[in-house]
């Protein structure tokens, strides 16, 4: 029995996706169309995927989705200044210094000084947050890294490019997205549902 909060499950004859129950198919004979289809239908599931997870998440350690995202980041890139993090997260500066204000306060995140120039603050982790989140993550990488393990390296340059393209895409739509006006007949429609 399938669990229906789960995106994807996967069967004997391939991975079935809840939403559109699409087939992937692993024959090499799929047209092109229709493999371009099926991996729009995968990505969509694994965005699904992480973003069920990074809920889980936030609920369990007991953060909002904006606070585990700078955790995320100082995860990912080590310690930050305040003006990096909102950089990385995209979000404002005074925005990030509230973000981090909630974090120091829930031991999170913790405020330290530069040792070469005593004017300049970093934010990391916390040991503890750290600890907890490797504990979170552990057995997802290490599925992951398991999953990877049977694609050749010739694949997974693949992967890569196309992940890091796709990544690429994303981000200049977020600008195009951002340079679009803020009265759009959509927020026009929120603000009078008459």
């Amino acid at each position: 029995m399938r669990n229906p909060s789960v995106h994807a499950y996967t069967t004997e004859r391939g991975i079935y996706l809840n939403d559109r129950e699409i087939r992937l198919s692993r024959q090499s004979n799929t047209p092109r169309h229709e493999l371009v289809r099926e991996v729009r239908a995968a990505l969509r599931g694994l965005h699904s995927a992480v973003d069920t997870l990074s809920q889980t998440v936030a609920d369990q350690i007991g953060v909002n989705r904006t606070d585990l995202r700078c955790i995320q980041m100082l995860g990912q890139h080590g310690p930050l200044t305040a003006g990096q993090l909102a950089e990385a997260s995209g979000l404002t500066t005074g925005a990030v210094t509230t973000v981090i204000d909630r974090l120091e306060k829930t031991g999170f995140a913790q405020r330290v000084r530069d040792d070469v120039d005593r004017r300049r603050i970093y934010v990391a982790l916390t040991p503890s947050a750290n600890q907890q989140m490797s504990a979170i993550y552990r057995d997802l990488v290490a599925a992951s890294a398991a999953s990877m393990g049977c694609y050749s390296d010739e694949t997974l340059t693949l992967i890569r490019d196309f992940v890091v393209r796709g990544s690429e895409i994303t981000l200049e739509h977020v600008e195009r997205v951002k340079a679009l006006p803020a009265d759009t007949d959509l927020s026009a429609q929120r603000a009078d549902p008459s």
